[in-house]
């Protein structure tokens, strides 16, 4: 079973490298017009986080599915430990990503975070795993940023009550005058 499992992800791999182009060949720099994605973890931080994937809107599977973009050999955008210019007054904050992307366009992306929480056998029931997923893990959306803006895409689990959690999903942009991040829209892409 687990040899098949290696077979299928060598499999998926060689498909994604064949199919995906660099994100370095798209991504703005220097003087280009650009806007900026940050995205932070927040909420508990006993969760598993996924950070940023990014899609070009033409590439897409024999499925019908986007490509996302390559980064090295991977197809998530690289980990950050430090964001730069970046201020947020959350109780937890790890950062994930920060990158520079295309304004004016609709930047598709996904992320997604989950929760595991082991339950000891006990007298009456048996050991048990049970996950917690969010409705928008692994669903791609979008938004369309604006020049010289940026964004602030903040991802989490919050425990509410007894075993019962609160998703995390918010993208805000800075607002120059109010010097401050503010909600800002975004939508599920129609793929397919």
């Amino acid at each position: 079973m687990q040899k098949q499992l290696e077979e299928t992800n060598k499999i998926i791999q060689a498909r994604f490298l064949a199919k995906s182009h660099f994100y370095s060949e798209v991504e703005p720099k220097g003087n280009q017009p650009k806007a900026r994605i940050t995205v932070i973890q927040v909420g508990s931080g006993d969760f598993n986080a996924k950070g940023l994937y990014i899609y070009e809107a033409g590439n897409k599977y024999d499925s019908g599915y986007l490509v996302p973009y390559r980064f090295g050999d991977e197809g998530m955008a690289p980990e950050v430990s430090d964001i730069h210019g970046v201020s947020v007054p959350d109780d937890y904050l790890k950062p994930l990503n920060q990158i520079n992307i295309i304004p004016d366009k609709p930047f598709i992306f996904n992320v997604s975070v989950s929760r595991y929480d082991k339950e000891e056998a006990g007298w009456f029931h048996p050991a048990s795993i049970k996950s917690v997923t969010c409705k928008w893990n692994d669903k791609k959306l979008f938004f369309v940023p604006k020049r010289d803006n940026d964004y602030l895409l903040s991802i989490g689990i919050k425990p509410v009550q007894d075993k019962k959690y609160l998703c995390i999903l918010r993208l805000q942009e800075w607002d120059k005058n109010a010097k401050e991040y503010k909600n800002t829209p975004f939508m599920l892409y129609p793929e397919k």
